[in-house]
């Protein structure tokens, strides 16, 4: 298994954080590496959601929602004809450090007979990926740029 992690320090709620991760009608607005994500918030069930790493078009996947821990982990999995082909998995974690203030960890974690060769081409656009998602929750969750209905 390979697995690709960021990580970044926010000044702003959890709940913020959580709101806009879980605000899938909001990702068109803010969200630079899952331009539209559309379905249920719900473990066990599958949504459509547009992947767009830099330097390539976007793509199309419909994961199955792992884990949805309220403030502190949203995951899901994606297979390629069949996990023991490739899978991946995305996964947010919330870790509180005060009321105003949490990391955020992002994982991307690579499985099946053609993980390695995945792992490798993809490092790259994957990560830089994650990045640009770390800096829009920046813009979005710090400045209280938040339109999402809930927050």
């Amino acid at each position: 298994m390979a697995e690709l992690t960021t990580e970044i320090t926010l000044e702003a709620p959890i709940e913020r954080i959580w709101q806009l991760l879980i605000d899938f009608g909001l990702y068109p607005e803010w969200n630079p590496l899952f331009t539209k994500a559309t379905g249920p918030v719900t473990p066990g069930e599958r949504f459509d959601l547009v992947v767009k790493l830099p330097g390539m078009d976007p793509f199309p996947i419909k994961p199955v929602l792992q884990e949805a821990e309220p403030k502190s982990r949203l995951s899901w999995q994606s297979s390629m004809l069949s996990s023991a082909v490739l899978s991946w998995t995305f996964c947010y974690e919330l870790h509180s450090l005060s009321p105003d203030r949490l990391r955020l960890t992002q994982r991307s974690s690579f499985k099946g007979l053609l993980s390695p060769l995945f792992s490798f081409a993809m490092k790259k656009p994957v990560t830089d990926g994650m990045k640009s998602l770390n800096e829009a929750l920046k813009r979005w969750g710090e400045k209280g740029k938040v339109s999402c209905m809930k927050c």
